[in-house]
C-alpha cells in the first residue's frame, strides 16, 4: 500500500476547553500527533477571548466547566456567526441538555471518559473533512478524501493516485476519481450525502411543486443554485448539488422564515430543471464566480465564461483582440471590468 496515505497529517485548528487538566493534556497530545494545531483553555471565558483572537476550525468544549457552561458557550459562539464545527465532551448522559445543544448546532457530543481516544479523533477528522467541503476547496481532496476512504470507495493507494491525477492534469480530485474509474457520480453522491447525513434523490420534474418554485424567490434560487422541492410543516426541503455552500440554510431560513432543509440530487439534473425553471445559470452572482474560478476545470471554462457574461455588465475594456486561427475557429482575447446586474 502507498506509504504516503499512511504517512499523510492533518491539517487544521483546535480549540479544547476543560477545566480538568488532564482531560486537556489528553486531548492536545492526540491531536497534535494526527498534525493539527491545539490550543487548550481552561474556562469558557478563556475560551471567548482565544475566539476573539482568531477563527478556529474544530472547537471542543467540556459541558459542565466553571462560570460559563460548554452549552452556554456553544450558543454565544452560534451567535457570532461563527461557522466553525463544534464539538461537545460530558461525563453525564442527559438527553435534554444534549437535544439543546443538537439545537443550537452542536456537531456531535462524545461522553468521557473515552474508552478510545481514537473517538475524539476521529470526530474532530469528520469534523474536519466537512470544514473543507464547506470552505469549497479548490482541489476538495482534503475535504472528500476521508469521505471516500470512509465509504470504502478508495483505499489509500486509490486516493494517492487520484491526488496524482489530479496534479498532473489540473482536474478537481473529484473529477480525477471518475476519469480513473474509481467511483462513478452516483457513488461518490451516495457517499457525500451518508457523510452529511442527508437525503439524495433522483430528482424528475413530476418530483416538484410549481406554485412552490413560483413563488420562491429566483434571487435565492439563483445565489445558492437550489430548487425547492416541498414544504412540511415549518420545514421547506430544498434539493441542490453544492450542498457545502457556506450561508445558504441561514440566508434561506432567514429570508422566508422557514427552516431550510437540503437534499443533494445529481448535478445533471439539477442544472436541466434550473434552466427549465429559473432560465440561464449564468445569473449566478459574479462573487459566487469569483470563488469558484480556481475550480473549474478547462472544460469548463467556455461554458463559465458566457455565463459570467451574462451575469454582469462590462463597464470598461482594456484589451480587445479576435484573430483567425483556422476555419470558422478564432481566437479571442480580452481584459475588462465586470459590473454586476441589479435584480
Amino acid at each position: 500500500m502507498n506509504q504516503a496515505g499512511h504517512d499523510q497529517r492533518l491539517q487544521g485548528s483546535v480549540l479544547v476547553a476543560d477545566d480538568v487538566d488532564i482531560m486537556r493534556v489528553t486531548c492536545q497530545r492526540a491531536l497534535e500527533r494526527e498534525g493539527l494545531e491545539v490550543v487548550t483553555v481552561a474556562s469558557g471565558r478563556e475560551a471567548l477571548k482565544a475566539l476573539d483572537l482568531r477563527r478556529f476550525e474544530v472547537a471542543v468544549l467540556d459541558i459542565r466547566m466553571p462560570g460559563i457552561s460548554g452549552v452556554e458557550l456553544l450558543k454565544m459562539i452560534r451567535g457570532r456567526g461563527n461557522p466553525g464545527e463544534i464539538i461537545l465532551m460530558t461525563a453525564y448522559a442527559d438527553a435534554g441538555v444534549a437535544e439543546e445543544a443538537l439545537n443550537f448546532g452542536a456537531s456531535a457530543i462524545l461522553i468521557k471518559p473515552f474508552e478510545d481516544i481514537r473517538a475524539l479523533v476521529e470526530t474532530v477528522k469528520n469534523c474536519l473533512a466537512r470544514v473543507r467541503l464547506c470552505q469549497g476547496n479548490s482541489n476538495a481532496s482534503q475535504g472528500l478524501e476521508p469521505v471516500l476512504l470512509n465509504a470504502g470507495l478508495l483505499d489509500e493507494d486509490q486516493v494517492a493516485r487520484a491526488l496524482a491525477e489530479a496534479t498532473a492534469t489540473g482536474k478537481s480530485f473529484r473529477a480525477s476519481v471518475i476519469a480513473l474509474g474509481l467511483a462513478d457520480e452516483d457513488e461518490i453522491n451516495w457517499a457525500v450525502a451518508n457523510f452529511l447525513d442527508i437525503s439524495y434523490v433522483r430528482l424528475t420534474e413530476e418530483m416538484l411543486d410549481h406554485d412552490l418554485i413560483k413563488n420562491f424567490p429566483p434571487r435565492l434560487a439563483r445565489e445558492y443554485r437550489c430548487i425547492p422541492l416541498f414544504k412540511s410543516g415549518s420545514a421547506l426541503h430544498l434539493v441542490t448539488a453544492d450542498p457545502f455552500q457556506p450561508g445558504a440554510v441561514k440566508a434561506i431560513s432567514e429570508a422566508l422564515e422557514v427552516e431550510a432543509v437540503f437534499a443533494l440530487a445529481d448535478e445533471g439534473e439539477i442544472q436541466r430543471l434550473f434552466t427549465r425553471f429559473y432560465g440561464s445559470p449564468g445569473v449566478r452572482p459574479l462573487a459566487d464566480w469569483a470563488n469558484r474560478m480556481p475550480a473549474l476545470e478547462t472544460s469548463e471554462r467556455a461554458s463559465a465564461l458566457a455565463e459570467i457574461l451574462a451575469a454582469g455588465e462590462l463597464t470598461e475594456v482594456g484589451r480587445l483582440a479576435l484573430e483567425p486561427i483556422g476555419r470558422d475557429s478564432y481566437n479571442l482575447e480580452f481584459k475588462a471590468t465586470i459590473k454586476a446586474r441589479s435584480e
